[in-house]
C-alpha cells in the first residue's frame, strides 16, 4: 500500500491533469449534446411547437401584415380583378376560378370559411372583403387546400398583362386566394346584413 501511495505523489501532477482533462471533456460533451444533438423530447416539444403554427398569441401581429401588405401592394391582383364599386372578378380571375374548382371548393368549404370570417366580425363590406382573404391566407396549410396547390404545382406559365405590358405569370398560392376571396365575400354579403 506504501508503494501505491508513493507513486502516487510522486505522479500527482500527471494524475491531476488527466483527472482535469476528463471532467472538462465530460462537460464539454455533455454542453454540446444538449445544445446540439436533438433529443426525442425536443424533438416532439419542437413539432408541438409547429403543428400548433400560427398560435393565437400572434394572430394578430400577422393579420396586421396581411393588412400592410394588402394596402401597400393594391395593385397585386389586379390582374384577376377590376375595382367596379365593389371589386370583382375580370376575365382572367373568371378563368382562374373556373380552372381551380373554385365553385366546388367553396360548396365544400365556404361555411367554414365564413364561420372564421364571422370571429373576426366584420363590421363594413370591405371589412368582410378583407377578412375572406385573410381568412383563405390563414387556412393555406389545410388539406382542403391540397388539390389546388397540386394544380398551382403542375400549372404552365400563362401570358397575363401587368402594368400594361403582356408578361408571363406564374400562379401562385396567393392569387389563388385573392379569386376565391371575392366569391366568399359576396357569400357572406347574401348571408349577413352588412352595410
Amino acid at each position: 500500500m506504501d508503494a501505491i501511495i508513493t507513486f502516487l505523489v510522486e505522479r500527482w501532477p500527471l494524475f491531476a491533469i488527466v483527472l482535469i482533462s476528463v471532467v472538462v471533456t465530460v462537460i464539454i460533451c455533455k454542453w454540446y449534446f444538449n445544445r446540439f444533438v436533438p433529443t426525442e423530447k425536443n424533438v416532439v416539444s419542437n413539432q408541438k411547437r409547429i403543428d400548433e403554427l400560427p398560435c393565437a398569441k400572434h394572430e394578430e401581429e400577422i393579420s396586421s401584415i396581411r393588412a400592410y401588405l394588402l394596402v401597400k401592394y393594391p395593385k397585386a391582383f389586379g390582374s384577376y380583378a377590376q375595382k367596379k364599386s365593389p371589386r370583382c372578378l375580370n376575365e382572367e380571375g373568371e378563368k382562374l376560378f373556373e380552372e381551380i374548382g373554385g365553385a366546388g371548393f367553396l360548396a365544400a368549404h365556404g361555411a367554414m370559411l365564413m364561420e372564421r370570417m364571422e370571429q373576426k366580425k366584420p363590421k363594413t363590406p370591405l371589412d368582410v372583403e378583407f377578412f375572406a382573404l385573410d381568412t383563405l391566407y390563414g387556412m393555406l396549410g389545410d388539406d382542403m387546400f391540397n388539390d389546388i396547390k397540386r394544380w398551382v404545382y403542375d400549372s404552365p406559365m400563362r401570358r397575363l398583362i401587368l402594368d400594361g405590358v403582356e408578361k408571363d405569370y406564374e400562379v401562385t398560392m396567393g392569387d389563388v386566394c385573392f379569386v376565391l376571396s371575392i366569391p366568399l365575400r359576396d357569400l357572406y354579403l347574401e348571408m349577413h346584413s352588412i352595410n
